[in-house]
């Protein structure tokens, strides 16, 4: 065969790697967007078994927000005749199709980078400031 080995000995075909963090990304958000489009209908129908089901899926407790499924179990305790709608589903909703195709970052989610620089003085304290009572006794 003409291929060249890579450096781990799988021969390459020329062709450049696949970025599969876009694939899972658009499965995920697919799911997501399946497990939310079933809240809203359970919420429509005022549908208590129904919402218990679409929470009770693999993963809807970790992918929808705590305040998505708190406004849910709210809204389906309402009277149908109720005209409330479910916001924070919405902007939930909203908020996936912005994130369309940008890929789900890598690491522990619970991680947060947050790039603080410490000041070059920030073993000392300052002091503060005395306020002056001006006038009266």
């Amino acid at each position: 065969m003409d291929h060249e080995a890579q450096e781990d000995g799988v021969p390459s075909a020329g062709l450049p790697p696949l970025d599969l963090e876009r694939f899972r990304a658009r499965r995920v958000r697919a799911k997501i967007r399946e497990l939310a489009g079933a809240l809203l209908i359970a919420i429509q129908r005022r549908d208590p078994q129904g919402l218990w089901d679409v929470l009770d899926e693999p993963g809807a407790m970790r992918w929808l927000p705590r305040g998505v499924r708190e406004e849910a179990l709210a809204m389906v305790r309402l009277p149908s005749s109720s005209h409330r709608a479910p916001i924070r589903l919405y902007r939930f909703l909203e908020q996936l199709m912005r994130l369309e195709d940008e890929p789900l970052p890598r690491g522990d989610p619970m991680q947060l980078e947050l790039g603080v620089q410490t000041m070059p003085d920030a073993g000392r304290r300052r002091p503060s400031p005395r306020r002056r009572r001006t006038g009266g006794p």
